[in-house]
């Protein structure tokens, strides 16, 4: 689908324009409605202060197919490195079921990088932590990300 666009989004007939105004709509609310009970405020395996605002939580994501129970996203909001108040939002998806959002929130565009390094380091030897290693190039440098796993429950 092309963003703003007439098409409509395969998988459910909703037109996209629709669709993209409720993410971002969604992924809006939760940054500004970020509880201080959620913020994480330090990373093990991570020395030093947190290079952004983190927040980590769960969020409805309705009643099972079963009709017993709740289920619920688990997500990730890292502020922009930038300017949190002016960034763009970026809503991250693996896909597939069973592919979590943090595996490409922590291997390839988050700040804190999971990689061979945390694992060779000393420190691992010792602690059994991984040791988090800076992304230099995340994509909190320009934007504020939020990585959802999804879909329920993951």
């Amino acid at each position: 689908d092309v963003p703003g666009s007439r098409v409509k989004t395969a998988a459910l007939g909703i037109p996209s324009m629709v669709l993209s105004g409720f993410i971002t709509t969604t992924a809006l609310t939760l940054v500004a409605a970020a509880p201080a009970q959620f913020e994480v405020k330090e990373l093990p395996g991570w020395e030093g202060p947190l290079l952004t605002k983190t927040y980590c939580g769960f969020t409805s994501a309705g009643v099972p197919p079963s009709g017993t129970g709740v289920m619920h996203f688990n997500y990730i909001f890292l502020e922009s490195e930038n300017d949190p108040q002016n960034d763009p939002v970026i809503v991250w998806y693996n896909g597939g079921p069973g592919a979590a959002s943090m595996f490409g929130l922590f291997v390839e565009l988050g700040p804190y990088y999971l990689n061979q390094d945390s694992l060779d380091d000393p420190k691992y030897n010792t602690s059994g932590i991984p040791q988090v290693q800076h992304n230099p190039h995340s994509w909190t440098k320009m934007a504020n990300v939020i990585a959802v796993n999804n879909p329920p429950p993951i």
